[in-house]
């Protein structure tokens, strides 16, 4: 796999909102897998969907927040964040949250190509 055979395409609120059950899926594997990405096994699809709805989705409402999703096929590969929302005396400042790649595209390159993405943003 080359970075020919997948897409990054930075995702809308809307965007969150139609794949919320494979961002869900996507997070959840990742834990289960040992992403250490702050949840804990057990981690469940609902739990899943209240972190997209309520910590991502505010944000990129907003603007303070811009999602990057990778896709192979149709299916999510992975994801990134980048988190604008900083203290008045931070403009300059931004935090990459949630660099996750599902185990079955791990080691293809994606988590690169999304820190490509986010520096060029």
């Amino acid at each position: 796999m080359n970075a020919d055979d997948f897409k990054i395409e930075n995702a809308s609120a809307e965007d969150l909102e139609r794949n919320i059950g494979a961002l869900s899926a996507l997070l959840r594997d990742c834990v289960h897998s040992g992403a250490s990405i702050n949840f804990i096994i057990p981690f469940y699809i609902a739990a899943g969907e209240a972190f997209w709805r309520e910590k991502v989705l505010p944000g990129l409402t907003s603007g303070r927040r811009s999602l990057w999703i990778a896709r192979v096929g149709d299916r999510i590969a992975g994801s990134v964040q980048l988190d604008c929302d900083t203290p008045p005396n931070q403009p300059h400042r931004a935090e990459v949250a949630k660099l996750m790649v599902h185990p079955d595209f791990r080691r293809m390159g994606i988590a690169l190509k999304l820190i490509e993405t986010l520096e060029t943003f």
